[in-house]
């Protein structure tokens, strides 16, 4: 029975969102918060680098300490 759950993992995975509330306790990289989904799924590593947010940061640290800048991949903007 188990092996039958595991396997429907990924699928579970599609309705599983987060509210974000203040953004203390939501992972800007790791939890499905956005429309896009799980961002470091989406942009990998280079989305660390490109977006300097690092891989620990809640919502709430990239709101605070991050600084907008133009992107050329046109997801990142």
């Amino acid at each position: 029975m188990w092996r039958k759950l595991l396997k429907l993992r990924d699928l579970a995975k599609g309705f599983i969102i987060v509210e974000v509330r203040n953004g203390e306790n939501t992972s800007f990289w790791y939890d499905v918060w956005s429309r896009f989904g799980n961002l470091k799924n989406i942009l990998g590593d280079r989305g660390l680098i490109e977006f300097g947010i690092g891989d620990n940061a809640t919502v709430a640290d990239a709101l605070v300490n991050h600084s907008r800048r133009r992107h050329r991949v046109r997801i990142l903007n």
